[in-house]
């Protein structure tokens, strides 16, 4: 107990000048020492070398995932940092052997569930432009990135394979039309609702567009702020509308069209909806309030699609997938960590230093990681370019184990790794992703 307190009591010295600068050399301060030895020594002894983050370079060192992953319906990757080749390009190799070993049928990502249906439409085998579909699979960026395109090729190749019992399939997970933090794009779900109607309930169709033609150009996080409160009420009535007649003539409008149509377009009215109350909850600071529990039942709903036998990979951003805890709001992990529990598996990143961008990227420079105490503990006790760490093992006691059950997030983390991740791989050096030619 003295030594627990003791450790808690550095945990808040430290946590205070991390979160700030040490105020004589303008860096970060260093956790105890006794806690980062002991978490090189255990990196050291712990770490899992894997040979490489391509794709399509065999899976004989991912094989020790199996036992971790075991019979889990859910296998969520989190990149640190968007846009980088190295964990684009993991998550093709990763995806890959859950595919072909572990037998996952879906990926589910972070990009806008309108957006993401050309790219699900691509890796069907169907007649789309490749670099339309190359870009929506991450909406948030206007530029399609190799990485991406490669993905979705490989699934499409894999759907043709004469051996291959079952399509995989692309979904995405996220709010539909967000761009740079906002939604300027948010409409596109409504439409995608709206010309569905036309042809199963032409009446309903020209109802709804009466009262919302001339509305829906502001149905984004800017124009939203601009409509009156019985303009955001005709908005919010004309969705509970289309939703009730979406579940009341459901059989019908199958029968009009298909299954996979209407579940299409339900779930963009659906999603119009988790649009319409985020806007509702919006404030200057924060334009996405309910992003994340949209995506957590997007996934969900998801699931539900794969059917019993369906298990999904997810991809998105580590502050998407973490499963506990979060300074600021939860997160995406934390929804699903309540309704999934063991069966789901969080794999959390985190890298070292970057490089320079390269030409033809949208961002110019990529800043280095900070120097995050813990992560370099365990860099310095791995000291492997790309190594996975099996966070289950980490010590139960000592000045370790104490750090960890603080419970503030470690110093240098938004998050406590023990407790948001299952595993988490390390990246010595990241580089900036590929633009598509």
């Amino acid at each position: 107990m003295i030594l627990r307190a003791i450790a808690i009591a550095l945990i808040s010295l430290v946590t205070t000048s991390v979160r700030g600068q040490d105020s004589g050399t303008g860096k970060p301060s260093l956790a105890p020492p006794a806690v980062m030895d002991e978490a090189a020594a255990w990196a050291a002894a712990h770490a899992t070398l894997l040979a490489t983050y391509e794709p399509a370079t065999g899976f004989d060192d991912l094989q020790p995932l199996k036992r971790i992953i075991g019979s889990s319906s859910v296998v969520a990757f989190g990149e640190a940092k968007h846009d980088t080749h190295q964990f684009l390009a993991l998550r093709n190799r990763l995806f890959e052997f859950l595919v072909e070993q572990m037998g996952f049928t879906a990926l589910a990502v972070e990009t806008g569930y309108a957006e993401s249906l050309v790219a699900d439409d691509y890796v069907l085998g169907r007649t789309v432009d490749r670099r339309k579909a190359a870009t929506a699979a991450f909406s948030w960026s206007s530029s399609p990135s190799e990485e991406n395109a490669q993905l979705l090729d490989w699934m499409r190749s894999y759907n043709h394979r004469s051996s291959t019992k079952r399509p995989v399939r692309f979904h995405g997970m996220d709010l539909t039309g967000g761009r740079n933090g906002t939604f300027p794009e948010a409409r596109l779900a409504f439409d995608g609702a709206l010309q569905y109607l036309v042809t199963v309930d032409r009446e309903r169709a020209r109802q709804l567009h009466r009262v919302l033609d001339s509305l829906l150009d502001r149905f984004n996080t800017l124009g939203y702020t601009t409509l009156s409160e019985v303009e955001r009420n005709e908005v919010s009535d004309a969705l509970a509308d289309m939703l009730r007649a979406f579940e009341r003539e459901r059989i019908q409008y199958i029968a009009r069209s298909s299954a996979a149509a209407y579940h299409r377009a339900y779930q963009n009215a659906v999603v119009a909806r988790q649009l319409d109350e985020n806007f509702r909850a919006q404030t200057r600071v924060d334009p996405q309030p309910r992003r994340d529990a949209s995506m957590a039942l997007n996934l969900r709903w998801i699931l539900e699609q794969e059917g019993p036998s369906g298990r999904i990979f997810v991809f998105a951003h580590n502050s998407h997938v973490q499963k506990r805890p979060k300074v600021s709001r939860f997160a995406d992990g934390q929804y699903l960590a309540d309704f999934l529990g063991t069966r789901m598996i969080v794999i959390g990143s985190l890298f070292v230093q970057a490089a320079e961008a390269r030409q033809g990227v949208e961002s110019e420079s990529m800043p280095s990681s900070p120097p995050l105490t813990l992560k370099i503990a365990f860099w310095k006790g791995g000291r492997k370019p790309l190594f996975l760490l099996d966070l289950a093992g980490l010590p139960r006691e000592g000045p370790l184990a104490d750090w960890l059950a603080s419970s503030e997030p470690a110093p240098g983390f938004d998050v406590n790794p023990a407790k948001a991740f299952d595993l988490l791989v390390l990246v010595e050096t990241v580089s900036p992703r590929g633009p598509l030619e």
